[in-house]
């Protein structure tokens, strides 16, 4: 039988696409590499990593018509042209990106116990593209052209105790970069509540742009310093730097607000 598409009530349809097609046909990088929460790093022959969980209806519709709206600006930065994003088009870009983490996520199995979105925020992200409560977002540029996904599964401490968990998502393509990180607490929260979690220490401010949510209301990509593929400004400090020991994150009391 037929598992239902993870953002609605209909059967997922055939196997789609994670990175759009039209990423695929701009340029090939050969085997694509692919690090899923709890598992091993693996490389695939298969260049067009493919998942099955979305449906017909969804991918040609809502989901197409968000592809149409980024990838002008997507193309820009994959291309390294430097680009203006106000308030609107930061919008765009990080819908673009939670998208991606909605199709990542469900690469883990359904059944798998870490499983990090539920339905009910896969339903109102296509009803209304409603990012997650808890979610940060942020973009920022490759020195030498590169493609992969990789993701990490954490854990929220605090002094006392653990508090929640966590998921990160770094993607890479041409040469733009973009990291999404979402946070879910053991209590959810009564009030409004804002979610300060500080990473592992680098030099985020200067090689990472916030777009989500949103801290000006114009940016300016790339940012000063790009992701190379070694040293101490290398792309694999950016996919590490959730993790603190066992992926561990710590959070400390002031954090949530």
């Amino acid at each position: 039988m037929s598992q239902p598409c993870i953002f609605c009530d209909n059967s997922a349809g055939n196997r789609e696409h994670l990175w759009p097609q039209w990423i695929l046909d701009q340029k090939s990088f050969g085997p694509f590499r692919l690090k899923r929460p709890g598992a091993p790093e693996v490389i695939l022959n298969n260049t067009e990593l493919t998942v099955k969980s979305v449906c017909e209806k969804c991918n040609n519709g809502w989901m197409s018509a968000l592809e149409g709206d980024a990838k002008p600006l997507l193309e820009q930065m994959f291309d390294d042209k430097p680009l203006a994003l106000d308030l609107h088009r930061q919008r765009i870009i990080a819908t673009w990106i939670t998208k991606m983490a909605f199709l990542f996520d469900s690469t883990k199995g359904r059944n798998a116990t870490n499983v990090f979105y539920e339905k009910s925020e896969g339903t109102a992200f296509k009803e209304h593209l409603l990012i997650p409560q808890f979610t940060l977002i942020w973009i920022g540029r490759l020195s030498e052209e590169h493609r992969s996904a990789d993701g990490a599964d954490f854990t929220l401490l605090s002094e006392e105790d653990r508090i929640g968990e966590g998921t990160s998502l770094t993607l890479a393509n041409e040469h733009f970069v973009a990291q999404i990180a979402g946070v879910r607490l053991k209590v959810t929260p009564t009030i409004p509540t804002e979610l300060n979690i500080e990473p592992k220490p680098g030099n985020w401010n200067n090689q990472l742009i916030q777009i989500w949510p949103p801290e000006n209301t114009v940016v300016h990509w790339p940012p000063p310093i790009p992701f190379t593929n070694g040293g101490p400004d290398g792309y694999f400090y950016l996919m590490d730097r959730w993790r603190q020991g066992d992926e561990v994150t710590k959070i400390t009391k002031d954090s949530i607000r």
